[in-house]
């Protein structure tokens, strides 16, 4: 069974390094030189043309979505979210906390993607989840 499984992430690998969709950079450089796999051109610049507009929205990550409403007079709160409230007027703002970014992460990423970053900084997870939400 282990040959089967490598075999499969090898093929699954050489099947994404030749489109490079769906997998992160990180895990594409892994495969391609655990399997030395031929470099394949970046096609991702042809790709964001088509992506659209931009939604003019701001995310943000906190212990507790709700600060605003369980907590008006935190400073997190007077200060930071009304001040970008206030110099980003008809901007959408959500904050979400660690268990929805990493239920995002899981659900948006490939399972070995996940798995890298499953455990990294939260710093780092929210830096990605950001990438990947609307």
């Amino acid at each position: 069974a282990r040959v089967q499984t490598r075999a499969h992430v090898k093929s699954s690998a050489q099947q994404l390094w030749a489109c490079g969709h769906g997998m992160s950079d990180t895990y594409l450089m892994w495969a391609a030189a655990l399997y030395e796999l031929p470099q394949a051109p970046c096609l991702h610049g042809q790709s964001l043309s088509s992506l659209g507009r931009i939604p003019p929205r701001i995310w943000m990550a906190w212990t507790d979505p709700q600060i605003e409403e369980h907590e008006p007079s935190h400073p997190f709160v007077r200060y930071g979210i009304s001040r970008l409230r206030a110099q980003n007027p008809g901007w959408a703002l959500s904050i979400a906390d660690d268990v929805a970014i990493n239920e995002e992460l899981r659900r948006h990423l490939p399972f070995f993607d996940y798995a890298l970053v499953r455990y990294r900084h939260a710093v780092e997870r929210t830096d990605l989840w950001r990438l990947l939400v609307p």
